[in-house]
């Protein structure tokens, strides 16, 4: 009940990645702990939010950004890009296609994101067998290891490594944060990290 109360700052992520990886099934697991067989496919941009606690002690509040991975929508994803503190790249297990596309991803979000943006390597489906696999956890691992990126294979089916995601990220933007990332231009927050001062008051926000 008190969980609301006493969070310091506010995350914004966005999840990238081809249509069909599964991006909104990990929002609403990260959210709502829930799956849903049957979903249609996301048109511009979808939003959640939860708190999580990192290292059993400080509490931060994730402002989540469903994008849409179809190409018609882009222009409008790009948008959002920009004062993301992290970002879930996600690619299915199934597509060899989401994963070829990963670089085009990439590129977008290095392009229009502020450089100080926290980007994990999703691979989802994890819950599927290896005979309907068309990209290998290999791939996937050297892919990240070649672009400096931390990988994590998640199931949004089962709820595997789902939070794990989140949390794994959020603090290596606060690790950031700690060594002077995301400082306020012209005495104003950034954009990408928002510290409340007065969390209890304002929490229902978003």
């Amino acid at each position: 009940m008190d969980e609301d109360i006493g969070w310091k700052y506010i995350l914004k992520y966005c999840i990238i990645g081809d249509s069909g990886v599964g991006k909104s099934c990990i929002l609403v697991r990260f959210t709502d702990n829930n799956f849903y067989n049957t979903t249609t496919a996301t048109l511009g941009v979808e939003f959640g939010s939860r708190i999580i606690t990192l290292n059993n002690k400080e509490k931060v509040k994730v402002q989540c950004w469903d994008t849409a991975g179809s190409e018609r929508f882009k222009s409008i994803t790009r948008s959002y890009f920009r004062g993301a503190a992290g970002c879930l790249l996600v690619y299915s297990l199934s597509s060899r296609d989401s994963f070829n596309n990963l670089e085009s991803w990439l590129n977008d979000i290095r392009k229009y994101a502020d450089d100080n943006l926290t980007v994990l390597l999703v691979a989802n489906k994890a819950d599927i067998p290896y005979s309907d696999r068309e990209v290998s956890i290999e791939e996937g691992e050297n892919w990240a290891r070649e672009r400096e990126l931390d990988f994590i294979k998640v199931s949004a089916k089962t709820g595997d490594r789902v939070d794990e995601a989140f949390d794994r990220s959020a603090r290596i933007i606060l690790e950031k944060l700690n060594k002077g990332a995301f400082q306020p231009k012209a005495n104003k927050t950034s954009e990408a990290v928002l510290k409340i001062e007065n969390s209890k008051n304002i929490s229902s926000c978003c």
